[in-house]
């Protein structure tokens, strides 16, 4: 499936493969969108039949705020604040990449993105992921809109298959959603979390992105 500015306007949401795992994604003004993501990952939704554990990494999980995905670092730029020498240097040296970069954000980025009702503790600082994944599919897609794409990870439990499986889309977060893109190769890690918004860098998950190229 091709995903053109049709697909990802007027409310559709969809769900791509990124250089870690699958993702959920709309197009950045996309309120209903964003609105309908947030709902897809709530657990009285989606929580039935998990364990206590599950359930309770899974609450941890679907909390966390959605990030950008960018075709490059200008746009990163244009939606982020206090963009430095030093923040500039570290995307560089590690993007496109597996890295998930947090970024004071401008007025220019949609309030709901950031603002959502369940979300309003964790964001509080105005504060926002962005990524540029190294993922010849996911390149196409970015060339081909005219802004970013709000994401939050497809959680996965025992395999990238469960996260996404043409074979069985009905049991499956594929048939939450309006469009589907899948790969051959196999999906299943998480991106290295970097908080660039202080002075000093700090890793809030290290994932599958190295932390050579980052002066911490």
């Amino acid at each position: 499936l091709l995903i053109n500015k049709s697909t990802t306007c007027k409310g559709a949401v969809g769900v791509i493969p990124t250089d870690t795992s699958y993702a959920f994604v709309c197009k950045l003004g996309n309120k209903e969108g964003v609105e309908r993501m947030y709902k897809i990952k709530e657990p009285t939704e989606q929580g039935a039949g998990l364990d206590d554990l599950d359930e309770s990494l899974w609450q941890t999980s679907w909390k966390k705020g959605m990030s950008l995905l960018c075709k490059d670092i200008a746009q990163i730029q244009a939606h982020t604040d206090q963009f430095t020498d030093r923040t500039f240097k570290t995307l560089k040296k590690c993007l496109p990449g597996p890295y998930t970069f947090i970024l004071p954000t401008t007025n220019k980025l949609p309030k709901f993105v950031i603002e959502h009702n369940n979300q309003k503790r964790v964001w509080k600082r105005k504060e926002v992921g962005v990524r540029i994944p190294d993922n010849d599919i996911l390149k196409r897609i970015l060339q081909d809109v005219d802004e970013p794409l709000v994401c939050t990870s497809v959680p996965f439990w025992s395999s990238p298959e469960v996260a996404c499986s043409l074979d069985d889309l009905e049991n499956t977060w594929c048939s939450k959603v309006d469009f589907v893109m899948a790969q051959e190769e196999s999906l299943g890690s998480v991106s290295t979390i970097v908080d660039l918004t202080s002075d000093k860098a700090r890793v809030l998950r290290q994932g599958k992105g190295s932390l050579e190229g980052i002066d911490l």
